[in-house]
C-alpha cells in the first residue's frame, strides 16, 4: 500500500480457510483481507473499501461433457447422475446452501477445500461439473485449462468484493486515504490489482 502512503503488508494466506483469514481480522492479527462481501456483521469489526470487482458463482464442466449437463442446475445435476465437485467453505449464496444442507453427504458429491484447489481437483477427480467462481476461473494459475473448460448456465451468484481492514489494527484514518486512491484507479479504469502492485 505504498502508493496510499500507508505501512500495511499483504501476505499470502497460504493454507488458511476464508473464515481463520476473517477470525485473523477480527483478533487484529491480520490488517488486510482481500475479496470480501459485505455483510452488516462483518462491518462492526472490519472497514471495507469501495467496490472493485463483482465475482460471480459458476458451474463449470468439460468440454466434452458440456451439451449433457448444459443449463442445469445442482438439483437437476444431481438427479441426472452428475458427480459434483463443491467448495467445502465459503458463501456462495442461497441456492447452494441449501442444495449443500440436502446433499452434503450425497454419495454424488465432493468437496475441495481451498479456491486454488478448485480446478486441479476437478481434473484428478471423477466429478462432472464444479462449482468455482470468475475469480478462479481468470486467475493467472489455471489459464492452462480453460480451453478445456465451458461455463453450465447464468450464475448462481453474484458477490461485490471489497478490501477489509481490522478496525483493531488499521487506522480509520488509512482506511480513509487508501479508499480515497482506490477510487481514484477505479476512476481512470485500473484495477485493484495494480493497487496492490504499487
Amino acid at each position: 500500500f505504498e502508493q496510499a502512503n500507508c505501512p500495511l503488508q499483504l501476505s499470502d494466506s497460504g493454507e488458511a480457510t476464508y473464515t481463520r483469514m476473517l477470525h485473523d481480522l477480527l483478533q487484529g492479527e491480520k490488517d488486510v483481507v482481500l475479496g470480501a462481501s459485505y455483510t452488516a456483521e462483518r462491518a462492526k469489526y472490519l472497514y471495507f473499501s469501495p467496490i472493485y470487482t463483482v465475482d460471480q458463482t459458476i458451474l463449470l464442466a468439460r468440454i466434452n461433457q458440456f451439451d449433457r449437463w448444459r443449463d442445469k442446475n445442482l438439483k437437476q445435476l444431481i438427479a441426472d447422475s452428475a458427480n459434483v465437485l463443491l467448495p467445502k467453505h465459503g458463501w456462495y449464496g442461497d441456492e447452494f446452501e441449501q442444495f449443500r444442507l440436502r446433499y452434503e453427504q450425497h454419495k454424488q458429491v465432493f468437496y475441495y477445500r481451498h479456491d486454488k484447489d478448485a480446478l486441479p481437483d476437478f481434473f484428478r477427480s471423477s466429478a462432472d461439473v464444479v462449482l468455482t467462481t470468475t475469480r478462479v476461473l481468470n486467475s493467472l494459475s489455471v489459464q492452462n485449462w480453460r480451453s478445456e473448460l465451458m461455463v453450465l448456465s447464468k450464475p448462481i451468484h453474484e458477490d461485490n468484493l471489497h478490501i477489509v481492514f481490522s478496525k483493531r489494527s488499521v487506522l480509520y484514518d488509512d482506511v480513509l486515504h487508501i479508499n480515497k486512491t482506490i477510487n481514484a484507479m477505479l476512476a481512470k479504469g485500473d484495477t485493484v490489482e495494480a493497487f496492490i502492485r504499487h
